[in-house]
């Protein structure tokens, strides 16, 4: 007898901790390519700041960022940007719920409140 197919719905708090979790990791990349784009930025500022004393050095030359690296982070900030807007508009749209009690409110599970 063939087995009959699984079929799994989230519930609405699963949805919600779904979408939080995926914004995390859009949040944590961001911030890394944050950092990034801030140290090559900086590198650019500081060959400007010494070819502005010493002229356009091949020393000088080799210390600025290349443009393409910035470019390609600074379009994945964007992009990250709007992803985060997005996964945000969703989540308000969502309607709200709490948190499930620990251990699923199951009598005897560990769950809920008890009173002695």
């Amino acid at each position: 007898m063939p087995l009959q197919p699984l079929a799994v719905t989230l519930t609405d708090w699963q949805k919600r901790d779904a979408l939080k979790r995926v914004r995390e990791q859009y949040q944590e990349e961001l911030t890394r390519i944050e950092g990034e784009l801030v140290e090559l930025l900086t590198k650019g500022q500081e060959a400007d700041l010494i070819a502005a004393y010493l002229g356009e050095q091949a020393e000088v030359k080799s210390l600025r960022p290349d443009p393409k690296e910035v470019e390609v982070r600074q379009r994945r900030r964007d992009h990250l940007g709007q992803i985060l807007d997005r996964l945000d508009a969703v989540v308000k749209e969502l309607p709200a719920v709490q948190a499930p009690p620990p251990g699923g409110g199951r009598p005897g599970a560990g769950g809920g409140i008890r009173r002695y």
